[in-house]
């Protein structure tokens, strides 16, 4: 039975390595290593340390400083043509971070999508990043107030057209059909499982009279809990009429506003209305699900897991870290509620490109040389890896559509991630950005395979071949292969010595530092893993 029964005793590294791929992008050697002598409460702490960041916004590429005003850098100005910056920042800040926010932000992301290249600009953008940032650990229903009234968000969907005298219901459904309650089947004329178009009327005209803030005018419209800008009020283009909801929601009826702070009175109304749903809660526990353990949601999933993940969302005002860490800690999450542990859960999603090349990048422990001194040399290596995200399925930040993400939002889930369209995308420029590296006329990141072996302090006996492939295996895949498969990795490295010829070769670089051969076999063998099934999976 699905239960959410707490994990007992020590994780130990598979288990700690298998929390770090789901809840973090940064699973390095180090970190797991840590984990793995922790319960599971001392790592649910740690996951859940306050959020630091190397760097705390985006920085221009030219100059290495930051250029946009915020709360933070309120004198600041500056601009730029396109959100690369931003979601070049995003990226690296992943790659290094150690608690759950980091990916928290790109789950929240893909439940309330706007598409970072619409109309509003870099910082316009910017401040919808901070507010991912600042709700990650906290209340999604507090966010999805703050993000109704965030002008990329607003612009994105047109809710700074919608006025009382031409209301402008985009907003308004989105929010309903896709990202709070969902819509459910038709049950009737203009009618769903869970609202009606009278609902949708009803919830435009709550949204009415708020309009995106200039660019100039920002740090006048600074949200006091969050700091960042929010849309101003024109409570002239305001409905000031009761809105009255159907028997969807038993009639319930939300006051007019009469002055111009009653806006947000309406609208906090409305959005407690919705997340008092039932409907609600479920959708998001779901979504919390497919995200973080696996796509498949079973009658037995839904009633021991989906539905007690609802209800501490109702009862915790839908708080984002106390749900996840009841889901992270049970003994389902870790495989461990029956006799045959690790044959349901670990291993059994397919990484999205996010996944994909931000582990890759943490599993290797690649050296990325600092933002603020080869500004540049970073945007343009987060502005690449972006680019071999979209030709393996997946703009980042910028989806198609305001459903989002395909394999994210539609059955079969994950498993859209890998068709025949991107598959050879997908298997080689991960292995180019890594082996190949990313050269600029200041700096080179790649992956030194033999300095990574000799020195990261991950492979304890790398002369000794049976060693040195069990612990890179161990490292790299979500579960050990073993017969046919086994023996393939192990010919990558040996391409036909050896064990012994192994250890001579080993031995030769070590004594005359050269190199050359052990190279080609420990790329040989990097290659082999990482255009591997076994790879595509966490």
């Amino acid at each position: 039975m699905a239960t959410l029964t707490p994990f007992t005793g020590v994780l130990g590294e598979i288990n700690a390595s298998h929390l770090l791929r789901r809840a973090t992008l940064n699973p390095n050697p180090t970190l797991i290593s840590q984990f793995g002598t922790y319960t599971v409460q001392q790592a649910m702490t740690a996951l859940c340390a306050p959020l630091t960041l190397q760097v705390p916004e985006p920085l221009d590429p030219n100059t290495g400083q930051a250029f946009m005003q915020s709360f933070l850098n309120p004198t600041l100005n500056g601009s730029f043509g396109e959100a690369s910056p931003t979601v070049g920042w995003y990226l690296r800040e992943a790659i290094y971070s150690n608690t759950f926010q980091l990916k928290a932000v790109f789950w929240l992301h893909s439940m309330f999508i706007l598409n970072s290249g619409s109309d509003g600009g870099t910082v316009a953008f910017f401040d919808y990043m901070q507010l991912l940032n600042f709700y990650s650990d906290k209340s999604l229903k507090d966010f999805a107030k703050k993000v109704s009234r965030c002008s990329m968000m607003s612009i994105y969907l047109n809710n700074n057209l919608n006025t009382k005298n031409a209301p402008n219901e985009n907003y308004a459904r989105e929010f309903l059909e896709l990202f709070t309650i969902l819509k459910g089947p038709q049950d009737g004329p203009g009618s769903y499982t869970n609202y009606t178009e009278q609902d949708v009327q009803m919830a435009a005209k709550v949204l009415t009279g708020f309009r995106d803030v200039p660019g100039n005018l920002r740090m006048n419209y600074l949200d006091p809990i969050c700091h960042v800008p929010l849309n101003y009020k024109t409570f002239s283009n305001h409905d000031t009429s009761n809105k009255t909801f159907s028997s969807k929601f038993n009639n319930h009826v939300i006051t007019g506003a009469t002055t111009e702070a009653g806006m947000d009175t309406e609208l906090d109304a409305f959005i407690d209305m919705i997340f008092n749903q039932q409907a609600t809660a479920l959708n998001y526990a779901r979504r919390m699900y497919r995200f973080y353990v696996k796509s498949t949601i079973t009658s037995e999933v839904e009633t021991g897991i989906i539905a007690p993940l609802a209800n501490n969302l109702m009862t915790t005002n839908y708080d984002i870290s106390s749900t996840l860490q009841l889901l992270l800690s049970s003994k389902h999450f870790y495989d461990a509620e029956d006799s045959i542990q690790y044959d349901q859960i670990i291993g059994g999603k397919i990484k999205s490109p996010l996944e994909l090349f931000l582990i890759m990048y943490s599993q290797f422990q690649i050296s990325i040389p600092n933002p603020i001194t080869s500004p540049g040399h970073n945007f343009w290596l987060f502005r690449n890896m972006s680019g071999y995200m979209y030709d393996i399925g997946m703009s980042i930040y910028a989806p198609i559509s305001v459903v989002g993400y395909i394999p994210i939002y539609q059955e079969p889930f994950d498993n859209l991630w890998v068709n025949t369209a991107v598959l050879r995308s997908r298997y080689n420029q991960p292995l180019d950005l890594l082996l190949e590296g990313f050269n600029d006329s200041n700096s080179l990141t790649k992956l030194d395979t033999v300095l990574f072996v000799k020195n990261s302090g991950n492979f304890s006996n790398p002369a000794n071949a049976t060693t040195l492939i069990n612990e890179m295996l161990n490292l790299l895949l979500a579960v050990m292969p073993t017969g046919s498969r086994y023996t393939y990795f192990t010919q990558s490295l040996l391409g036909g010595l050896s064990v012994i010829s192994w250890q001579n070769e080993w031995n030769n670089y070590l004594n005359n530092n050269d190199d050359t051969a052990v190279r080609i076999a420990l790329n040989r063998l990097v290659t082999a893993i990482v255009k591997s099934t076994e790879y595509q999976v966490f």
